[in-house]
């Protein structure tokens, strides 16, 4: 079962609740009550998966689609796997059975059949490894065609965590200063 991260939502429920009340032809007051009691009453928990490193997913360049300056467009291939699918399955039993316990009514549910949303954590496409037949960077992050580039990114991730990125890409960071240092002695 992958890794994941129930998030209770505290954002406001209006504008949603709001649309939801229009699409019932409330108006007026009756439209005022219904977002007030609707709004105070409506809790969203969002969820998020670790995903595998899968090297069907991918960043290649096109042969063919070029940009206007003439440079090869990107081609990205991804795919979401079983392992991921397999876990939302059982994050939409988590939050029926959280519903339940609660004593509340489930308004809204998404298990993966429709897809998934994207996240704003882009990673992977210069993954970290020893090897350069199949990794763009070192463990300093340090780029194996480039002794001088280096790269403080989550784009050296080989997978998707279930979490944000940023402190993990915060240590990379002072980890490339370490290693600047003692290369300059």
């Amino acid at each position: 079962m992958a890794a994941k991260k129930l998030h209770l939502w505290n954002g406001s429920a209006v504008s949603g609740v709001a649309q939801e009340a229009i699409d019932e032809g409330l108006t007026g007051t009756e439209l005022a009550e219904a977002v007030r009691t609707r709004a105070a009453r409506r809790c969203s928990i969002a969820n998020f998966h670790e995903q595998l490193a899968d090297p069907q997913n991918r960043l290649t360049l096109s042969q063919d689609k070029m940009d206007p300056l003439g440079l090869p467009r990107p081609v990205i291939d991804y795919r979401v796997g079983e392992y991921v699918q397999r876990s939302a399955r059982h994050t939409a039993e988590v939050f029926r059975d959280i519903v339940d316990k609660l004593g509340a009514s489930l308004v809204s549910i998404e298990d993966g059949s429709e897809g998934f949303r994207p996240n704003n954590h882009i990673m992977g496409s210069t993954i970290m490894g020893a090897d350069r037949s199949d990794a763009v960077v070192d463990g300093d992050c340090r780029c194996h065609d480039h002794e001088n580039l280096y790269l403080a990114s989550s784009s050296v991730f080989p997978s998707g965590a279930c979490v944000n990125s940023t402190l993990t890409i915060a240590a990379l960071a002072l980890r490339i200063g370490d290693d600047v240092v003692r290369r300059l002695g």
